[in-house]
């Protein structure tokens, strides 16, 4: 990967790993909050840009849950993939769709951190993507183990971004091409107090 080098929206794709009422469940009340606002605005983002989304859970009709409609309502192009492996890169029904998108880079977000969201994005980063981690749309069984698989998916090549940086650099694209983007990015940073609320 090109140190340095700018996310342009149409290169990549987005993947929500394991946003499922189980996984939500093993959070604090704030930390779950504070998730579900990032993973709103995230969504929202995507939908504004027409990034292409991948919603993926854990063997979903077992024991975790169906994936959050709220999210599969906020994001109503996805592609939802159940699967039985936690690392989603072992599983060919998601390579393949991945592969299909024909995207040279990938967004991650999603539960854990530590686990499904780190294995899938150094699996991704070894079979040739450039791979980043929407660190605020990720969360860990802890403070400790989010923060340390963070350090490791750095280490190994990984960046990290946040959703609010994505939709500005975003922006600074897509909002000359079509001035309605340019407005919904507007509208999300408003209603995330990014920038004042529009008073008229």
């Amino acid at each position: 990967m090109e140190k340095g080098i700018l996310i342009e929206p149409e290169t990549v794709a987005l993947i929500v790993l394991d946003y499922q009422q189980d996984f939500l469940a093993s959070l604090s009340k704030p930390a779950r909050k504070s998730l579900d606002e990032s993973m709103t605005a995230l969504a929202s983002i995507a939908t504004a840009c027409s990034i292409p989304v991948v919603l993926s859970g854990l063997v979903s009709d077992a024991f975790t849950g169906q994936t959050w409609p709220r999210l599969q309502q906020l994001i109503p192009d996805h592609r939802t993939i159940d699967r039985s492996r936690i690392n989603c890169w072992e599983d060919p029904n998601f390579t393949d769709v991945i592969r299909n998108l024909k995207k040279n880079r990938l967004l991650f977000a999603g539960l854990w951190t530590e686990t499904g969201v780190s294995f899938g994005a150094l699996s991704a980063l070894a079979h040739g993507y450039d791979v980043f981690l929407v660190t605020n749309a990720a969360a860990g069984m802890s403070v400790t183990s989010h923060e340390t698989a963070i350090q490791r998916m750095v280490q190994a090549g990984v960046v990290p971004v946040t959703w609010c940086q994505l939709l500005f650099e975003w922006y600074r694209v897509l909002s000359g091409k079509d001035s309605n983007i340019g407005q919904s990015l507007i509208t999300i940073a408003r209603q995330r107090g990014y920038l004042l609320p529009d008073e008229h």
